[in-house]
């Protein structure tokens, strides 16, 4: 996967994104993203984006993270990046 990513907003817009990591939960199968926009947060951080990734004829797809115990794991992944481990 490529270091930058295009995203189209919902109102059209395309915007270019930086990838921070990309990775997969081998329990679900399921792969996802971790990608900022570079602005900045009202405690002066950088905002970070989780999408999970749907992968068809080589497109990419991002979809909304909505389910709790996908998230429990998402997190737990995203610990471990901190923690200077791989994804």
């Amino acid at each position: 996967m490529k270091d930058k990513l295009k995203i189209k907003e919902a109102n059209g817009e395309i915007v270019n994104a930086d990838i921070i990591t990309y990775f997969s939960i081998t329990e679900t199968g399921k792969e996802y993203i971790i990608f900022t926009l570079n602005e900045i947060d009202s405690n002066g951080l950088i905002k970070l984006y989780v999408s999970r990734v749907k992968t068809e004829n080589d497109e990419y797809e991002l979809e909304k993270i909505e389910n709790e115990k996908e998230w429990s794991d998402v997190k737990e992944v995203m610990k471990d990046v901190i923690a200077g481990g791989e994804a």
